[in-house]
């Protein structure tokens, strides 16, 4: 299935340089963007734009922010749903910088649209009652009304294959042939299992490996030195160093990955107030005046159809009278 999939041939790509390339290039495009806007304005640019390293530091924490408030659901959602979110969420910032899109409310949308996608029934006003303790009409309707944008950023590539489910598939096979293997219990390595994954989702490992060597890479790191009789029991003798050599390189990812501190993202946050894109913020007057434009332009077309209605309706009645009067 995964390789036939649009996430293999459209979403996996041959190294993290090109991911930092994409996402480099999506913030100088914003910032000569919004220099260009303000000067036809006769608007003063930002002189404090956020740098490249700064928009993937803040994506990281909001990674671990998608993960907590799916953890937070009652019940918590199934881990393709957070997989799902993820996955939808670092796509969308392959080609778009934090400046125009801020990725707090981006996260919402992120599990919103992956609830919808993996058939976790929630409507809007449930979600917004699980993820929000007080209500929040703003971000709301910002979710209704970037929904069919997010589909648009993700070319409507909305199948992820989360490393859960390989995940499973394995540990079945290693309580099959656990005796082969010399594990007792493969149980006893989940938890340390599910934390490598966990960490492993905050970096960019699901647009760079396979969701199997992902679950390798877990399994690798939970197990232990016994993982190294399973894989060669699993993996053919021609394609066994490729492998490991994947499953090395997923570990070091995640073992040398390091969360930003609070100060760090406080200090971003507190800069990306003074660049951001107005008409993309649910709480700012830009965005209002935009979607109240966007509604009277709507009610006017609306208005212009009925009138046309009615004159069509008008011009049959007046045929139909003047074929009256012929009749008689």
């Amino acid at each position: 299935m995964f390789h036939r999939s649009s996430q293999k041939k459209h979403w996996l790509f041959e190294n993290s340089e090109v991911i930092a390339q994409a996402q480099s290039q999506s913030n100088q495009t914003y910032i000569e963007a919004a220099t260009k806007r303000c000067k036809k304005h006769n608007m003063s640019p930002s002189n404090d734009f956020l740098q490249y390293h700064e928009e993937k530091l803040l994506l990281i924490y909001y990674s671990q922010y998608i993960n907590d408030v799916c953890h937070k659901f009652k019940p918590p959602v199934p881990f393709s749903v957070t997989g799902t979110s993820l996955a939808y969420f670092k796509r969308f910032y392959l080609n778009t910088s934090v400046m125009e899109f801020h990725p707090r409310e981006m996260a919402f949308l992120s599990i919103y649209l992956a609830c919808k996608v993996d058939e976790y029934n929630v409507s809007i006003d449930q979600f917004m009652d699980q993820v929000c303790s007080q209500p929040n009409p703003s971000l709301q309707m910002f979710i209704i009304d970037n929904e069919l944008l997010m589909l648009q950023k993700l070319n409507f590539h909305l199948t992820v294959h989360c490393p859960y489910r390989p995940l499973e598939g394995f540990m079945i096979d290693l309580k099959t042939n656990k005796e082969q293997i010399g594990i007792d219990d493969p149980e006893i390595y989940r938890q340390k299992t599910e934390q490598f994954l966990m960490k492993c989702s905050l970096t960019d490992a699901v647009l760079l490996f396979p969701p199997s060597q992902i679950a390798l890479a877990a399994l690798s790191y939970g197990i232990g030195e016994k993982f190294d009789t399973y894989i060669r029991k699993i993996a053919g003798k021609q394609s066994i160093a490729k492998l490991v050599s994947k499953i090395k390189e997923i570990r070091n990812n995640v073992i040398n990955f390091k969360f930003p501190s609070r100060d760090e993202v406080s200090f971003i946050e507190e800069k990306l107030k003074g660049c951001r894109d107005g008409e993309n913020d649910p709480h700012s007057d830009e965005y209002h005046a935009r979607d109240n434009a966007r509604k009277e332009a709507k009610e006017m077309q609306k208005r212009k159809k009925m009138e046309e209605l009615s004159n069509i309706q008008q011009a049959e009645e007046r045929m139909l009278a003047t074929d009256m009067s012929i009749s008689e």
